[in-house]
């Protein structure tokens, strides 16, 4: 320590172990840093016993695997009952098309609607649950063919355009997690876009070690007060039956950041258009 005194930590990726007076091991975590006093240079060493840490860490492990399972079964469970909801409400329908009033038709189209966002709400549970649990190789990922393709796939009314910077990046990364990110950012963007024309404008910033995305919407915007919500789980600013999704989209988009060490910030007043923007390392 004494040729490279910098502050760290003793034996980093190695266990290390501590022993009491009674003979007893325990694991431990020791600092290592320099400081000087009158009588020069000198060494402090904090020898941690991590027993008690060790122990919430692996409790917090199986907790975590115990509730990714759940997610798993339940979503899997429940969507067969879900299909069977929808595939009977649409055969009432059709049955009752040529005589039903009007508010009962109302109500069948209700009722599917909402058997439709459960299931969406279970599928994006699923893929909550299931962030940072697959493994998947790099590609490489033309950032400005991403952006365009899921544009085209959300299908957006034809008044609403994506206009893209130059220059977009060219690089190896996973991309599941990100093709999940803009697809989740330009939805939001065309779902919630209150005039028949609008632009959707895509920007990038290159830094040292991470790609600064931008998703920029002149739609409606969202009041600052509601800025941390709206990463919430299952949090919606509209009315259910106003627009369709599950609530889940942004806190899935943060989680994914959080396990990439990316993160993700919105700029808002509310009224005039909404700005994401994502940091993903390179």
């Amino acid at each position: 320590f004494s040729d490279n005194p910098s502050q760290r930590k003793m034996g980093q990726g190695r266990a290390i172990f501590g022993l009491t007076k009674d003979g007893s091991e325990f694991p431990a975590e020791i600092g290592l840093a320099r400081f000087s006093d009158e009588g020069g240079f000198k060494t402090l060493a904090t020898v941690m016993n991590m027993t008690e840490y060790m122990k919430i860490t692996q409790e917090l492990k199986r907790s975590n695997k115990e509730l990714n399972e759940f997610a798993y079964i339940a979503s899997h469970d429940l969507k067969a009952p879900l299909r069977g909801i929808i595939q009977i409400s649409s055969w009432i329908e059709e049955d009752i098309s040529d005589h039903a009033n009007e508010e009962t038709i109302s109500y069948l189209k209700l009722l599917k609607n909402r058997t439709l966002r459960l299931e969406k709400i279970l599928d994006d549970l699923l893929a909550y649950s299931r962030i940072g649990s697959q493994s998947e190789e790099k590609q490489m990922v033309d950032t400005k063919l991403l952006f365009e393709s899921t544009f085209e796939l959300l299908d957006p009314p034809a008044g609403l355009r994506l206009i893209i910077q130059e220059g977009m990046p060219m690089f190896e990364t996973f991309t599941t997690p990100l093709e999940t990110i803009v697809r989740n950012l330009l939805g939001n963007a065309i779902k919630h876009h209150n005039k028949a024309d609008g632009i959707i404008s895509i920007t990038v910033k290159e830094m040292s070690a991470y790609y600064e995305f931008s998703v920029i919407d002149d739609g409606p915007g969202i009041e600052p007060e509601y800025h941390k919500q709206i990463f919430d789980l299952f949090k919606t600013l509209n009315p259910r039956d106003q627009i369709e999704g599950s609530g889940m989209g942004l806190s899935i988009i943060k989680k994914i950041l959080d396990v990439q060490g990316g993160s993700i910030t919105i700029m808002s007043d509310g009224k005039s258009g909404t700005c994401f923007t994502f940091l993903w390392p390179k």
